[in-house]
């Protein structure tokens, strides 16, 4: 008898246990939306333009946790888990290197999208021949394709737009200790159906004679952004503010401001940032950059 007591003790403890541990998962903060977007052969589809607006924008709210969305949808060769900058296809915005996988496609409705450092290809059809072509670089002479150009933007185009693209100063924070490096960015990016602007710190660390994206003990960024959202009007420009950190992190990236749907672009005077680095136990230091 006692020992079916315990036994029977034991096993309420367990499932005591398991339901706290289900409690305690991670689970997609605000109740992210996963109906609308489904993981076939390794890329996100979208049903449609909607749907992918409607899911961009709330990735892009506060306090989203990235990974628990991916999870939440099983997909697991997100660009944003893999890419290396110096690899690779380089999305700094974080919500749309999450959309892309390894290969830089996602698809919305029929289409096909496929991201390269340069440009969106967009396939109407969804032909996987014409896509096969794309990635093989045989780029010329395409039916049923649009082309956007990701350093201005079909809209932005026609405008004066102060600063477009993004820009990477690389740093040698310690003289004696040259195999450590961190890599200071801003970037106001135009894409087909997304555009924002933001600011990152990567550490970066020489392994075998090659540069590697490496933890951070510690970095932080404060910005500064002059900027406008245009979808396609103008919002009218506002200075964006704020501070993020992080530790034993491999980069500190924040999207300061970002647009979704067709013709979204921004116009931006100038992204200013102030930076604080220190790794394997060296000194903090911190830089002060200004792009316009």
């Amino acid at each position: 008898m006692l020992i079916k007591k315990t036994m029977a003790v034991l096993a309420c403890l367990w499932v005591l246990n398991a339901c706290t541990n289900t409690r305690n998962e991670v689970t997609p903060t605000k109740d992210l939306p996963t109906a609308a977007v489904v993981v076939k052969n390794g890329a996100l589809h979208f049903k449609n333009q909607d749907a992918f607006i409607n899911i961009i924008t709330q990735l892009n709210g506060d306090n989203v946790d990235l990974n628990a969305w991916e999870e939440s949808i099983n997909f697991t060769n997100s660009l944003r888990q893999h890419q290396e900058d110096e690899e690779g296809l380089d999305i700094p915005d974080p919500v749309f290197a999450s959309i892309l996988n390894t290969e830089g496609v996602y698809y919305i409705g029929k289409e096909v999208h496929k991201v390269t450092p340069k440009y969106e290809y967009v396939v109407k059809d969804g032909n996987t021949e014409t896509l096969e072509a794309i990635v093989a670089g045989n780029t010329s002479n395409l039916r049923g394709v649009k082309v956007h150009e990701i350093k201005y933007g079909v809209a932005a185009q026609s405008f004066n737009a102060r600063f477009q693209g993004k820009s990477t100063r690389k740093k040698t924070p310690y003289s004696n200790a040259t195999h450590l490096s961190a890599h200071l960015e801003a970037w106001d990016r135009t894409y087909a159906l997304y555009a924002s602007v933001g600011i990152r710190i990567k550490g970066r660390k020489k392994k075998r004679r090659k540069w590697k994206d490496d933890e951070m003990w510690f970095a932080e960024v404060t910005w500064r952004a002059y900027t406008e959202a245009c979808v396609p009007s103008c919002t009218g420009k506002a200075l964006l503010t704020g501070t993020k950190s992080g530790t034993n992190t491999k980069s500190v990236s924040k999207t300061i401001n970002y647009a979704a749907g067709t013709g979204a672009w921004h116009v931006t005077d100038y992204i200013e940032g102030d930076f604080r680095y220190n790794d394997d136990g060296y000194p903090m230091v911190s830089w002060s950059e200004r792009w316009d």
